[in-house]
């Protein structure tokens, strides 16, 4: 996910809206993926059974990262704007 968001925060001018909030909606997700995979990944590395720690993940913790990366890709709007 952080690839494409450098590809395209270096391959585009960032001249007009769109382009403005497309990279920011790749950073939005990004934020997002980074809030429910940090935890499992760092279970899973600690020896936990990933199937398991899947099965803490539920729609409280799915919905706070919602809102979180979306509010980032919110921010990122403006500062690039």
């Amino acid at each position: 996910h952080w690839g494409v968001l450098a590809v395209l925060f270096f391959a585009l001018p960032l001249n007009n809206l769109a382009e403005i909030v497309l990279v920011s909606s790749i950073f939005g997700f990004c934020v997002f993926a980074l809030m429910v995979e940090y935890k499992i990944i760092w279970e899973v590395l600690r020896g936990m059974d990933p199937l398991e720690s899947l099965k803490k993940l539920n729609s409280k913790k799915l919905r706070t990262a919602q809102m979180i990366g979306g509010a980032a890709g919110i921010v990122s709007i403006i500062l690039l704007g």
